[in-house]
């Protein structure tokens, strides 16, 4: 039996060894994760690196959760202001934004006669949501943030930076 045999043999046996030591619950949520279960050399060691990916899945999710939210809330606000528009005889194109609608019925109150009564309750449905507006701007950019950040924390708990 020459050297490089033996030591071949070894190998696969350590090898051999050590995926065994993980129980076959473990050894299948590795390869559902896409990890090669080789790669452990204990069951602790595994079962801490399916908890991270784990958590780091649910964090995704959560953020996920708060980037529809954020969605929904511009969608209500851009049905707001097409309404408060069609109130203040104000034309709505499709391509038009949010930002847009706000700046024409703005200009259209500005141009309203002060004596109407209409003109109050549209300024301040209007300065309502131009303040919505802000805050959901607000809190896109502060999503945009945590994402980055919980990439950039994925990638470093998945060795990939």
């Amino acid at each position: 039996m020459s050297v490089n045999s033996i030591t071949s043999a070894a190998a696969s046996s350590y090898s051999a060894g050590t995926v065994s030591q993980l129980s076959e619950e473990t050894k299948q949520k590795l390869i559902a994760l896409g990890l090669d279960p080789t790669q452990f050399t204990s069951e602790t060691q595994a079962q801490q690196k399916i908890a991270e990916i784990q958590a780091i899945k649910q964090q995704n999710n959560t953020q996920s959760s708060t980037q529809q939210q954020g969605n929904s809330t511009q969608a209500a606000l851009m049905s707001e202001a097409k309404t408060l528009a069609a109130q203040a005889n104000v034309s709505v194109a499709d391509t038009d934004k949010l930002d847009d609608i706000l700046e024409n019925i703005s200009d259209a109150v500005s141009k309203m006669d002060a004596q109407n009564p209409n003109t109050k309750y549209f300024q301040e449905r209007l300065a309502a949501l131009e303040n919505e507006n802000i805050q959901a701007q607000q809190s896109i950019s502060s999503l945009d943030s945590m994402m980055a950040m919980a990439a950039t924390n994925n990638k470093i708990a998945l060795g990939l930076s």
